[in-house]
């Protein structure tokens, strides 16, 4: 999977503009810190490598939980920062792809913006609009979340916008596929607002996957291709038949 994640990458960054590759960590689901993708463990790493906090408002009073962008390639460095590192992150995303846990690596960004840029840009877009005068907090990044959202063509294009300079965002699904979202080629107009609500239902329905994921795993039954999908239908069923309880699905 590594190696297939460098060659989908490969073509984002054959160019002479300028491009970096960023891992997205979320420590809101975080790892042990014998761990070396820990931050601990990454402040000691040669050669050093680089990682910028994405703010959340909802976690003002813990920066440690907020996510933290990676930097595995710039464009003054000649190849990967660190290749290894960039292993650790397919091999971690892989084991934590169906954990109750959820993931804490989530993604491989290729942008041809600052990674500051890039932070600021997320925290303004992890903040949804409710109503006039309510915002909510969306951990849309999760390659759970993420995987339902590309599902929708409302929410592909609001996140061209919210995420504008990101050429490509992949990640690994409750399968172990790999997947990829392009963000070029595409000249729509820019989409205001926030995910709309039934983009917005179908999140509220994903602590109730996980734990459909979780019974999954437990009974030794293998996740189908497109298995946020899958799982989601029946969640959308039982909600319409009133089946608010968890026991109740």
């Amino acid at each position: 999977v590594a190696q297939a994640l460098r060659e989908q990458l490969w073509p984002h960054l054959d160019t002479d503009a300028p491009r970096w590759v960023l891992a997205l960590l979320d420590p809101n689901h975080p790892v042990a810190v014998h761990d070396p993708l820990h931050v601990t463990r990454l402040a000691q790493r040669q050669p050093p490598v680089e990682w910028l906090p994405v703010r959340r408002e909802d976690f003002l009073s813990s920066p440690e939980l907020w996510p933290q962008l990676l930097v595995l390639r710039a464009p003054d460095r000649s190849g990967w920062i660190d290749e290894p590192l960039l292993d650790l992150t397919v091999a971690h995303a892989l084991e934590r792809r169906t954990s109750i846990n959820r993931a804490y690596v989530c993604g491989w960004l290729v942008t041809d913006r600052h990674p500051a840029d890039i932070a600021r840009q997320m925290k303004r877009a992890l903040q949804q609009r409710m109503s006039f005068l309510q915002q909510r907090a969306l951990a849309w990044f999760e390659p759970h979340r993420w995987a339902l959202l590309m599902a929708s063509e409302d929410a592909r294009a609001w996140l061209r916008t919210a995420m504008a300079g990101v050429h490509s965002w992949s990640w690994i699904d409750l399968a172990g596929h790999l997947n990829e979202t392009l963000f070029t080629g595409h000249n729509e107009a820019p989409v205001a607002g926030a995910l709309t609500s039934a983009d917005w239902a179908r999140q509220q329905r994903v602590p109730q996957a996980r734990q459909v994921v979780l019974a999954l795993t437990k009974a030794d039954i293998d996740l189908p291709a497109d298995a946020e999908r899958h799982i989601h239908q029946p969640l959308l069923h039982a909600d319409v038949l009133g089946l608010l309880l968890l026991e109740g699905r």
